[in-house]
């Protein structure tokens, strides 16, 4: 999804769209063969749905994929999309999953640690970013508020403790942790390794 939208994006105004998105499509599914399973026609919508919204929105200009760090801030992070309109900066941040009323956190404090790598470079507030659940084709825009930069930092703080204690804490046991967080992180086979690790290193 995310290779199809980046070069969709790089394309637009280029050709016309049915040409960009369909060129897009094939570019994607060629280089993930057998690697994926997402259908065509799933993710035909997915570009017109997230094209669609561009328009509507009136951006002025969108680009995909900008690599960010700022060693003040401590951080490094890849954009998905950017977006301008006006005197805004948009951060887009994408998400190959569904959307059911309510933001995962590690999903919104992602978006406002790249979103805060956005105000560093552009030196400008961010006013609003927004998650696009590809999914669900959902568009959900957050403010950008005082509250959710301190919930950001405070963990980023507590993950650079934990790092400095070259000491990786024991994944929970609780079923229902599990099932709610683990299942769909990112890292998961990471973290399973690691306990797979411990337990042979117990025996």
């Amino acid at each position: 999804v995310h290779h199809s939208l980046k070069k969709m994006i790089d394309n637009l105004g280029k050709k016309e769209d049915e040409k960009v998105i369909e060129e897009s499509i094939e570019d994607a599914l060629r280089k993930y063969e057998g690697l994926i399973e997402i259908k065509r026609e799933e993710l035909e919508s997915i570009l017109k749905s997230f094209l669609d919204f561009i328009r509507k929105e009136n951006f002025e200009d969108i680009i995909a994929e900008i690599n960010l760090e700022n060693l003040n801030l401590g951080l490094t992070g890849s954009v998905d999309a950017l977006s301008f309109k006006g005197e805004e900066i948009i951060p887009i941040e994408i998400k190959h999953a569904s959307y059911r009323g309510r933001i995962k956190k590690e999903h919104l404090l992602q978006a406002v640690g790249e979103s805060l790598l956005v105000e560093k470079y552009f030196r400008k507030k961010v006013g609003n970013f927004i998650i696009f659940y590809s999914q669900t084709s959902s568009f959900v825009k957050v403010e950008m508020k005082s509250s959710l930069i301190r919930q950001f930092l405070k963990l980023k703080s507590l993950i650079g403790k934990i790092y400095s204690s070259n000491r990786i804490p024991p994944k929970s046991r609780l079923p229902n942790f599990r099932e709610r967080i683990c299942k769909g992180c990112h890292v998961r086979k990471a973290c399973d390794n690691i306990e797979y690790t411990r337990r042979y290193f117990r025996l």
